[in-house]
């Protein structure tokens, strides 16, 4: 396919990088770079949080802004504040707040579609996919030129996901904020981002309330990032690697289902932990990772992740559902695949493909 990129037309480079349009194949009849540009550019105008003004879509502003400040309380009649307890925001305090400002700063990320909420599922999947569409096909982005781009949009979500880590000087989780907004207040509303002042409850995973899937995810989010900049950004990598590492433990150890306010459910965690398990496997060949997820007993029985799907290693699965916000088994299955190159997962992974495409 690569043969076939087009470098993205002036019209549209103007807008979100400067470059000279450089044709690598004339012959082909689709421009798959200026496709590609676009749906970068689409992330550009979904931005949320300080420092969008001045970025590359003009009309944009910053917006949710009170996300920097969010009260450091239970929700209220108000509709601010957070998911936790009392008693668990006075225990952990000192973590959750160490300058003693009686807020958390939750801001950056993105806005989910039309609507400027900030749902966990969507926000860790779209992270995740679009950093392994960076760690497989790099020279394709490098080749249209739109590399930079593509590490800028990566970092927007990962510098949102640190922002929103909370752990103690042992490095361990304390809380995890992964759902910003009301939905059904936030549809009710027809305006800009930039000028709502709705309230916006934050949702976090704690012990209490512990929500591992969108944890995992945002692991195999950060874990992407260290393998896509660990050359060209050592230092930033090895911070997202470590939260990454953090997050998956947490997750591991803190099981349960996170909440959406009835937009995205989750169905099972499962998918995401092992998700989060073979991209950390990849980033550090800890053995320990993989087997997270292919474990098995004397008598050949999942006893890891995969026990959601296979009772044991004869048995196989017909995947027929796409790789998405709520089920990332065909990504899992493909890098099972690729890493452990072993034939029963290339079956699996293989058989998703052909459903899919009609072969």
């Amino acid at each position: 396919m690569s043969e076939a990129l087009l470098m993205p037309t002036a019209e549209v480079a103007d807008q979100i990088i400067t470059m000279t349009p450089v044709i690598i194949d004339d012959t082909s009849e689709y421009n798959y770079a200026e496709a590609l540009q676009k749906a970068i550019y689409f992330y550009e105008a979904q931005k949320s949080g300080p420092g969008v003004t001045g970025g590359q879509v003009i009309w944009r502003g910053d917006a949710s802004l009170v996300d920097t400040v969010v009260p450091l309380q239970p929700i209220g009649p108000g509709g601010t504040g957070t998911n936790m307890s009392q008693s668990f925001i006075d225990a952990h305090r000192q973590w959750l707040d160490p300058e003693g400002k009686g807020t958390i700063d939750v801001s950056g990320g993105f806005y989910d579609a039309g609507d400027h909420v900030k749902f966990g599922l969507p926000q860790g999947y779209t992270a995740s996919t679009l950093g392994w569409a960076l760690y497989e096909f790099k020279q394709a982005f490098i080749d249209t030129e739109l590399e930079t781009p593509m590490v800028e949009i990566l970092r927007w979500f990962t510098d949102y996901f640190l922002r929103s880590t909370f752990r103690n000087e042992q490095g361990d989780i304390i809380a995890f904020a992964y759902h910003v907004g009301d939905g059904n207040l936030d549809h009710k509303v027809w305006s800009p981002p930039e000028v709502q002042k709705l309230p916006r409850p934050v949702y976090l995973a704690t012990t209490e309330t512990p929500a591992s899937d969108v944890c995992a995810e945002a692991a195999a989010s950060l874990t992407l990032m260290y393998l896509n900049v660990k050359e060209t950004d050592p230092t930033y990598a090895t911070t997202c690697l470590d939260s990454a590492q953090a997050l998956y433990r947490f997750a591991s150890n803190n099981r349960g289902i996170s909440f959406s306010g009835g937009f995205y459910n989750s169905s099972d965690d499962n998918d995401e932990l092992a998700w989060a398990a073979i991209w950390l496997y990849v980033a550090t060949n800890k053995w320990a990772y993989l087997n997270d997820i292919i474990a098995v007993d004397a008598h050949e029985r999942y006893t890891g992740y995969l026990k959601k799907l296979l009772p044991t290693t004869a048995d196989t699965w017909q995947n027929t559902w796409v790789h998405s916000w709520d089920t990332v088994w065909g990504g899992v299955f493909l890098k099972l695949a690729q890493t452990t190159d072993d034939r029963h997962f290339w079956d699996i992974a293989r058989w998703n493909l052909e459903y899919w495409s009609g072969i």
